[in-house]
């Protein structure tokens, strides 16, 4: 199972969840289960794209 890495990304670029949800069009539900390791969730390749976008970042750098 991956471990998402973007709580810490987002973080160091001063981004609340609020913006991230904007920035990303992904759910608050999602990223805060993203956020609070829930290992039980598969991620979908899009969701780390729009996420990867929003946080100026690349896909391999969110997931563990």
């Amino acid at each position: 199972m991956m471990k998402y890495k973007g709580k810490e990304r987002r973080e160091k670029l001063g981004m609340s969840q609020i913006e991230l949800i904007q920035k990303s069009g992904v759910s608050k539900a999602t990223i805060s289960k993203l956020e609070n390791g829930n290992s039980d969730m598969e991620i979908k390749i899009s969701t780390l794209q729009k996420l990867a976008a929003a946080l100026k970042c690349s896909i391999t750098s969110l997931i563990e």
